[in-house]
């Protein structure tokens, strides 16, 4: 099978754009391609989503049969905590990240996530959030404390819970599921899905053809509402 894909990165209002991108990255019957937002509210949040990314793939280039969600997971902190190290007086970095490991002879994905980026699998006119926001509000929603229509007003609803981070532990979250021909998976940011709402999604991709116009589609909206925080979103579609 092959993957077309397409992304975008809208910067927010702030002079760093903190996301960062890994489009489909083919190896043998492996295709892996992922998505990271930088935290904080300095350069240290781009320097830390761009290196988590270029540990993925140097991993993965280096070895393909390192092809594995903890493994890429691993070389990623190891690559924090080695900036962080070299690099202690600069102040702390974390970021979120999530991956996904295409396998062409199963058609299965494996994804792998910290944080609160989100990865959506849309098939024909339905959609499913195949993350977990690792997230106060999030948890909090879960334990009763908060409703759903309650997370947007929080006022801590940005904080994480877990993080790709030199000072703590990460909990990562896998999920396995089948990829037919014409799905498609959006990986975004908080900032992305913070401004364009699920069913848009659908109906977005549903007038759109093929990735490319539908990720247009996408930008031209999400720029249109002029997102605080910055928007990235990473389309790739089985053709």
């Amino acid at each position: 099978m092959i993957f077309a894909s397409e992304h975008f990165s809208l910067i927010g209002r702030h002079d760093v754009n903190q996301d960062a991108v890994l489009s489909p990255l083919v190896r043998g019957k492996y295709t892996v391609f992922g998505i990271a937002d930088g935290v904080g509210g300095s350069d240290r949040g781009e320097v830390a989503s761009r290196s988590a990314l270029q540990a993925v793939e140097q991993t993965f280039i280096g070895d393909p049969s390192a092809a594995v969600v903890e493994t890429l997971f691993q070389a990623a902190k190891r690559r924090i905590d080695a900036i962080h190290s070299a690099e202690e007086e600069l102040g702390s970095l974390s970021t979120t990240l999530t991956v996904c490991i295409y396998d062409d002879e199963t058609s299965n994905v494996s994804l792998g996530h910290v944080g609160d980026c989100r990865a959506y699998h849309l098939s024909g006119a339905g959609i499913l959030t195949r993350t977990k926001d690792q997230t106060e509000a999030q948890r909090l929603v879960e334990e009763g404390i908060l409703r759903p229509n309650q997370v947007a007003k929080y006022r801590r609803k940005n904080v994480l819970e877990s993080a790709i981070s030199p000072k703590r532990d990460y909990d990562l979250f896998r999920s396995d599921f089948i990829l037919k021909p014409g799905d498609r998976l959006i990986l975004c940011s908080d900032g992305f899905y913070s401004t364009v709402l699920k069913r848009e999604i659908v109906g977005i991709s549903l007038s759109c053809a093929n990735i490319k116009q539908f990720l247009c589609e996408l930008s031209n909206l999400a720029r249109e509402r002029v997102p605080s925080d910055d928007c990235t979103a990473l389309g790739v579609q089985l053709v």
